[in-house]
């Protein structure tokens, strides 16, 4: 729920042109300081409009079970257990064979996480909302210590929120359908209200909070404007979207071909492979039968 707050600024806090620079604090509010942002359901009755066209890995024998990233043929690990503690990732999640993802973390359905991203909850929990992106490189982190008696750390990411490539997010906010910038950087107890978007390289200091709807730009971030109906919209899409590429790209996934009898031993789902005349067969040989 988000804190019911009234933003002001006095004359020194005001940019050139006239916006408020950003608050290290709403002046005034109600409330206490941080409310962890509950991500509650969410609706995915809006995936029928955006049918996929045919699926290859359904077509050609993929996916019989679902995708094990601890599997032993990968000399990366993905998923790294803390203190005991392992991500629960949903099947319909794609994780990059590049990505790591330690300690507690929470990924609800359609989410994707890009090459060499890292989701650290090693020190407190992130949750990753449904047809959210963390997308190339980007870090998300937490913090060991609490931030204040309704702040454990943690980072919370909503639903349908796109993280651009390189940006760093520590214990920070983020609501439903938001869209964050290349190389942005959200500092420790930083609250992004529903629907707002950063601009590239944005950095927004600790404790602040990002009315719902406006674009946010600069170091330290401020405000340049409201967003459009139509930009606000494309928020939305672009997240879908990012989850159709997802999809893509994990129809790609294979097991080196010295691997493909011992894998399909120990249950892996390997589909088929071209041999060198140009045949679909399975690991053991035999032709593939379409």
């Amino acid at each position: 729920a988000a804190i019911p707050c009234r933003w002001e600024s006095t004359p020194a806090e005001k940019s050139d042109d006239g916006h408020p620079v950003a608050l290290r604090r709403p002046t005034s509010y109600e409330g206490p300081t941080h409310v962890q942002y509950d991500l509650g359901d969410v609706d995915l009755a809006h995936t029928a409009q955006h049918p996929l066209e045919e699926n290859p890995g359904e077509k050609y024998g993929m996916y019989k079970t679902p995708v094990d990233y601890n599997d032993q043929f990968s000399k990366h690990r993905v998923l790294v257990a803390v203190n005991g503690k392992k991500a629960v990732v949903d099947n319909t999640a794609f994780l990059a064979p590049s990505a790591t993802l330690t300690g507690r973390v929470l990924m609800f359905p359609n989410t994707s996480v890009w090459y060499d991203a890292v989701v650290r909850g090693d020190k407190a929990e992130v949750k990753i909302g449904a047809y959210t992106n963390v997308q190339d490189r980007s870090v998300i982190d937490t913090v060991a210590e609490p931030l204040d008696e309704e702040h454990d750390g943690s980072t919370i990411l909503g639903h349908y929120v796109t993280i651009g490539h390189g940006c760093l997010i520590r214990a920070a906010t983020v609501e439903d359908e938001c869209h964050i910038g290349m190389g942005s950087v959200l500092c420790e107890g930083a609250y992004l209200e529903r629907g707002c978007m950063l601009g590239a390289k944005t950095v927004v200091p600790p404790n602040t909070r990002i009315p719902s709807g406006q674009l946010w730009v600069g170091n330290p971030a401020r405000y340049l404007r409201d967003l459009t109906e139509s930009e606000r919209t494309w928020i939305k899409q672009a997240a879908v979207g990012y989850h159709h590429l997802a999809n893509e790209h994990l129809d790609e996934f294979y097991l080196p071909p010295h691997a493909y009898l011992d894998a399909e031993a120990k249950g892996y789902a390997v589909g088929w492979y071209e041999n060198i005349d140009g045949e679909r067969v399975h690991a053991d040989g035999r032709l593939y039968d379409e």
